[in-house]
């Protein structure tokens, strides 16, 4: 009851989302059309999946109040182009904030909200502009990299709700994206009453380390080589579950704390880049459409001149005939 109180609020304060911000372009949605801002946006969200041509006609007719409305799925495609992603990621924080805020009206484990984090490599479209975001490697005669990238994400076992979500280079490991996660939740949701899973790829100290740090709580599901020694003292005295301490090295500590520093660097140089490219779009933008007006003001010109001349023929049959009689 009260996820449905909460979702019907945060659409009713949905044009706080209608923002200049969220436009890759200077001149797009700057003029009276159909195909407003407010009605980008929202449309995806009252998507029905049935083909595009359905249902932009369908959201446009309810959201106009007009029947008779017509749109084209090119002119929506090409509208969605100027649409920031970013602004359905800032949606889906806000939502997710405002739930977690009603904790003791949601079911959990024992008090406590369990999450899984896990990633995988999917494919991606192979664009020159989706290459370079994802700074993939050009093709060689040696060499021929795919279009792929690292998706990762943090969810909520008992609810299903995506909490957190990344996709960046394949490079990026799994280990570095649930750091990021955790990074990313820590001021939506309260952490301490939260136990993270991990599978074996996520065997890793830095991950203790950062959750323990956020005063939260963790599993990993260990390799078969992990603390060998505790393992096979267990086996010995025919123990399944034991608690051990672990001692951790000064070393591995500062390590710990010099890659974090190392990442966030790292991070601040990767958002500096992908502001440039996004730059560098908004004038491929502004440049598509100025070669688009300068090409149908040309058609339009070559279009009066066909017109003159044929309007001159006319006058010139209708003199003939008048000399002719």
């Amino acid at each position: 009851m009260f996820l449905s109180r909460i979702v019907s609020d945060e659409f009713g304060n949905f044009n706080n989302f209608v923002e200049r911000k969220y436009v890759l372009s200077d001149v797009a949605f700057t003029r009276k059309g159909k195909l407003s801002l407010e009605s980008m946006i929202k449309y995806p969200l009252c998507n029905n999946k049935k083909t595009t041509s359905i249902e932009i006609n369908r959201f446009l007719r309810n959201e106009l109040n007009d029947r008779g409305v017509r749109i084209t799925k090119q002119a929506v495609s090409e509208k969605r182009q100027f649409i920031d992603p970013q602004v359905y990621i800032d949606m889906n924080g806000s939502l997710i904030s405002k739930i977690y805020a009603h904790k003791d009206e949601m079911t959990t484990f024992k008090g406590f909200n369990v999450y899984a984090i896990d990633g995988s490599i999917v494919e991606i479209p192979n664009t020159k502009l989706t290459r370079e975001e994802f700074e993939i490697p050009e093709k060689t005669e040696l060499m021929k990299d795919t279009s792929t990238a690292r998706i990762s994400c943090m969810a909520d076992t008992k609810w299903d709700f995506i909490i957190s979500s990344n996709i960046t280079n394949k490079s990026t490991s799994e280990i570095e994206h649930a750091l990021m996660h955790l990074d990313d939740v820590k001021n939506k949701i309260d952490l301490t009453k939260t136990i993270t899973t991990y599978d074996r790829f996520y065997n890793s100290i830095e991950i203790m380390f950062k959750t323990m740090l956020l005063d939260s709580y963790f599993i990993i599901r260990g390799k078969t080589h992990t603390f060998k020694k505790q393992q096979n003292k267990m086996k010995k005295e025919g123990k399944t579950d034991e608690t051990h301490e672990i001692n951790i090295k000064k070393s591995t500590n500062q390590q710990f704390f010099h890659r974090r520093s190392e990442k966030i660097r790292k991070k601040n140089t990767r958002n500096k880049s992908q502001n440039s490219i996004r730059k560098t779009q908004n004038r491929r933008n502004r440049n598509t459409i100025y070669q688009f007006t300068q090409r149908n003001s040309n058609t339009r010109r070559i279009k009066r001149i066909i017109w003159n001349k044929m309007d001159n023929r006319k006058k010139l049959r209708q003199i003939k005939k008048q000399t002719s009689h």
